[in-house]
């Protein structure tokens, strides 16, 4: 586990929860339609915003987290610790989906999944 960049802003914004589809369908031969839970918890994946600055050099705050992502978190494979959204303590993070727009701000759109 990551922990998050030392010098990058931590301000999220923005933040939506949704659950990770957790209900498996099985259709008997009668054509009655059970559901069950896959796991006993489904996942919280919340969409997140973060603004970081952004004056096109390698010292930047936006090129610094972008470093971090690729050279560290491996584009989403790695997990970081970061302070939990739904309440109080720590939780380890997967970003599963990141896209950026803007340019001084630049706007950080992530998906992130709780471990």
């Amino acid at each position: 586990m990551i922990q998050w960049m030392e010098g990058v802003s931590k301000k999220i914004y923005d933040a939506a929860l949704q659950f990770s589809d957790n209900v498996e369908t099985v259709e008997m031969k009668s054509g009655k339609i059970k559901r069950y839970l896959k796991n006993s918890a489904a996942r919280r994946i919340y969409s997140v915003k973060l603004d970081l600055a952004n004056d096109n050099t390698p010292e930047c705050e936006y090129n610094r987290f972008m470093d971090w992502y690729e050279k560290y978190l491996r584009y989403g494979t790695e997990t970081f610790y970061f302070n939990k959204l739904n309440s109080h303590g720590y939780a380890e993070y997967t970003i599963t989906r990141l896209t950026s727009d803007g340019q001084n701000p630049k706007t950080v759109t992530m998906e992130w999944e709780e471990q």
